[in-house]
């Protein structure tokens, strides 16, 4: 007995030391074993002197506290593993040590505040495999505490890797690119693409260090947010929507972004546009876009006598039990709509509105769908997104309550179209500040940044595309008497008009509308197709063929507000004779 004890503490303390997964699982293989024997040989012995119930009584408990103390014990070793591994110290900046000990430290009293919870509720076997999975799930990946400074250092470092590759075997390209897809799988990055597979666009790329950039962001973003909210460092009781992390590398992406804009023009010939009032010009357009879009969907409402409702689908409550990411979340709404979607064109419901994604608190997606529609036709369009909203997990508690919402609008009560513009409205700046408006709004920036999730889209409704290019058309190419309407009402910002001008039915097949294409060779020598303009009935309407390119100038450029409301040119004339001594430094477009 006593052999047989003194063979299981040696083989506890050697799995501790043990880096393998293969090594690992023999060990507590052999540790199951040398327990289950011992406790087979003590439960005899006990049945011996007691009976059968106090013997069973009794091996419960030692079974009990004995995986109770070896699963502690693996939990630290893990918690150690994990940590050393996504973590690393930063050796030459003292501000990103400071803030990757921070992460460090939350991660690790939120990690173990969930394992004590799981603990709590489900045992410590569940505890156990809950660390097991989360080392599993993120042990490989080693860039969680990487700043914009690490990731283009590191993207430099991938592209001279692939640059090396493809000197090595120049013989053998095919070889090469093999070896580059290789190394994009150790980055968790997509692998690169070409028409053609053409081996020498795809090593173009790959041995380009700005196509490495936007990757390695995006991935060690969305890695970091999976990783902060399965750890709890975002939720109700935490950081809201978004880690803190991401929120604070948000507002530093911004401000690096207005910084570069401040000092960067827009030329052509001698025409001289400040980044910063372009800018700041598209963020108010495209609100205001918004804004009129819906103010005609409440006019064509008003116009045809159509009803509207406020359909908000959720993700079931067992997404957060299962781990599902906002990502995962919001891809599983998506393909809920688009069932929805064709469902209800096939039985030829005419339906419009507007869709706006939000997160929980603790970062899963959700729908708000603003509609309109006749009243039959809008409830059953409301009953076809109810049922597809609870064909996954139909009977978990509250699902028929709460997974899908619908309010019918009451005009005594107030318009729906009102509750939907403060969606709309809700990342909007305020007009004597440049931040966001409140801290809820900054974490929400945060979140459709980091997930690269659209924020508003309409359904139901004629390409924005149309709108956008009948705006700039000119009265020369519009020569007919419907087009010009269409333009009339495109220029008067009147959406409702516009619409009813197409002779709109709900059907885009029905236009005689076309996209434009011509074909450009790109910075990696490949041909892509850029869009070039729009055919629409017998009116050509093509974009400007000036062309643009950037300067940076030494000095920084004021904003001056006379710049934004007309004559961009003689605002900044004072400014431009002030610094025409200086060089511009010249930039691709």
């Amino acid at each position: 007995m006593k052999k047989k004890k003194h063979n299981l503490k040696i083989a506890t303390e050697q799995l501790a030391k043990l880096q393998t997964k293969q090594q690992q699982n023999e060990f507590s293989a052999f540790i199951e074993r040398e327990r289950n024997a011992a406790l087979v040989r003590k439960y005899t012995a006990t049945v011996a002197r007691t009976g059968h119930k106090e013997a069973e009584r009794r091996a419960k408990l030692d079974a009990d506290n004995h995986t109770e103390a070896l699963i502690v014990q693996e939990t630290q070793r893990l918690q150690a593993l994990q940590l050393a591994q996504l973590l690393r110290a930063t050796i030459d900046k003292k501000t990103t040590e400071q803030v990757e000990d921070t992460y460090r430290a939350d991660v690790a009293s939120s990690l173990m505040r969930k394992f004590n919870k799981i603990k709590k509720e489900n045992g410590i076997v569940a505890a156990a495999k809950f660390i097991e999975a989360f080392n599993t799930k993120h042990s490989d990946f080693k860039f969680y505490s990487y700043d914009d400074r690490d990731i283009i250092t590191l993207a430099k470092a991938c592209a001279e890797q692939c640059a090396e590759f493809a000197r090595r075997f120049r013989n053998d390209i095919q070889f090469a690119v093999i070896l580059m897809h290789q190394h994009a799988d150790t980055m968790h990055v997509e692998h690169a693409t070409a028409i053609d597979n053409d081996p020498v666009i795809i090593t173009n790329k790959y041995t380009d260090e700005m196509w490495w950039r936007p990757r390695l962001r995006r991935i060690i973003r969305r890695k970091r947010e999976e990783l902060a909210v399965e750890c709890g460092l975002v939720g109700k009781e935490s950081s809201h929507y978004s880690s803190k992390l991401t929120q604070d590398e948000r507002e530093q992406q911004l401000e690096r972004n207005k910084k570069w804009a401040a000092k960067t023009v827009l030329v052509c010939d001698d025409t001289r546009l400040n980044m910063s009032d372009l800018v700041e010009s598209k963020e108010q357009c495209y609100q205001a876009e918004l804004v009129t879009m819906l103010a005609g969907l409440r006019d064509i409402q008003d116009a045809n006598g159509w009803h509207a409702a406020m359909i908000t689908p959720t993700c079931p409550a067992a997404f957060r039990r299962l781990g599902v990411t906002s990502a995962e979340s919001a891809d599983h709404l998506r393909r809920m709509w688009a069932c929805s979607r064709a469902q209800a064109k096939r039985e030829n419901l005419d339906i419009r509105g507007m869709q706006v994604w939000q997160p929980h608190k603790d970062g899963i997606a959700h729908q708000h769908i603003y509609c309109i529609g006749e009243k039959l036709q809008l409830e059953r369009f409301a009953e076809i997104v109810r049922a597809h909203s609870l064909k996954l997990y139909p009977d978990e508690k509250g699902a028929q309550e709460h997974r899908c919402d619908v309010l019918y609008e009451d005009k005594d009560k107030g318009r729906l179209s009102s509750y939907a513009a403060r969606y709309v409205t809700r990342l909007a700046k305020k007009s004597d500040d440049e931040t966001c408006a409140t801290d809820t709004a900054t974490a929400e920036d945060s979140w459709y940044s980091a997930h690269g999730i659209r924020r508003v889209s309409f359904f139901g409704l004629p390409s924005k595309k149309l709108w956008r290019y009948f705006r700039e058309a000119s009265r020369e190419i519009c020569n007919t008497k419907q087009l010009k309407k269409i333009r009339k009402a495109a220029r008067n910002g009147e959406y409702a008009g516009f619409v009813q001008a197409l002779h709109w039915t709900g059907n885009k097949r029905a236009l005689d509308f076309e996209t434009l294409h011509e074909e450009v060779e790109n910075r990696y020598k490949e041909k892509v197709k850029k869009e070039s303009g729009i055919r629409f009935q017998t009116a050509y309407i093509l974009k400007s063929t000036k062309k643009w390119t950037f300067e940076v100038l030494r000095t920084v450029i004021p904003n001056y507000p006379s710049a934004a409301a007309g004559g961009v040119k003689e605002a900044l004339s004072a400014v431009f004779e002030q610094v025409q001594h200086e060089e511009p430094v010249p930039i691709p477009a």
